[in-house]
């Protein structure tokens, strides 16, 4: 009875021993990927791709009409200074 007993001691002891791996594996890895997360705003979209990442929306959209009607109007301005 007594090996019976050091033997569930030693049993308990060794998933004690192996089951403290797996949580902190699992505590990094969640940490990793907050970080990943928090930095994948600040990349390019070259490095978001080289990632597997989704490639982000353009903050703000090219419209043709607004550059041109600037560079329209500047000249305007300019001919009618002369």
């Amino acid at each position: 009875m007594r090996h019976f007993y050091l033997l569930v001691a030693l049993f308990t002891l060794f998933t004690t021993v192996m089951a403290f791996p797996l949580i902190y594996h699992q505590e990094a890895e969640a940490a990793r990927a907050a970080r990943a997360l928090e930095n994948s705003n600040a990349l390019t979209n070259s490095e978001r791709i080289a990632r597997g990442l989704p490639v982000k929306q353009p903050k703000r959209y090219y419209d043709a009409s607004q550059t041109r009607g600037q560079h329209m109007l500047l000249s305007a301005l300019i001919t009618a200074l002369r």
